[in-house]
């Protein structure tokens, strides 16, 4: 009963139309069900206009909304949000290479994964290592001067 009453309440919360998102944390929280719950349009509603503009027409995979659901879950308790404006970083530990950035935009009012920008500038080594791309124009920088 437990378990459904669980499955019941995250497919509700990961379903809305409007996702609402107050902090950075929270949209990415909302993201990970909505990818665990293989719901694409609670996922997109948790996107800047241009990432969902960057993603329009790409089907469903429900494969890969799995691994990046697990992928957010593994790395999410040691990240650390950032705030300047109406932009946010939530970032990890120097030590874990493996937790790319999320970077957020506020838009309505509603916090906002910027997959657009991140697809521009966070760039990957050969063993699947992320840097920050120097030649592109990044209003996130303020979070990786140190």
């Amino acid at each position: 009963m437990r378990i459904l009453f669980l499955l019941v309440f995250l497919i509700t919360v990961s379903t809305s139309e409007e996702a609402q998102a107050a902090d950075p944390m929270t949209a990415l929280s909302q993201y990970e069900t909505a990818l665990l719950v293989g719901n694409q349009k609670g996922a997109f509603a948790l996107m800047t206009a241009d990432s969902m503009n960057m993603f329009k027409g790409q089907p469903a995979n429900p494969s890969r909304m799995q691994n990046e659901a697990g992928y957010i879950a593994k790395c999410k308790a040691a990240g650390k949000t950032q705030v300047k404006g109406l932009t946010a970083v939530i970032v990890f530990p120097k030590d874990r290479t493996d937790c790319t950035p999320y970077f957020l935009a506020k838009e309505q009012g509603q916090w906002k994964l910027d997959f657009a920008t991140m697809s521009r500038v966070i760039r990957f080594d050969g063993g699947n290592n992320w840097w920050i791309d120097p030649k592109q124009n990044n209003p996130y920088g303020f979070a990786f001067k140190n």
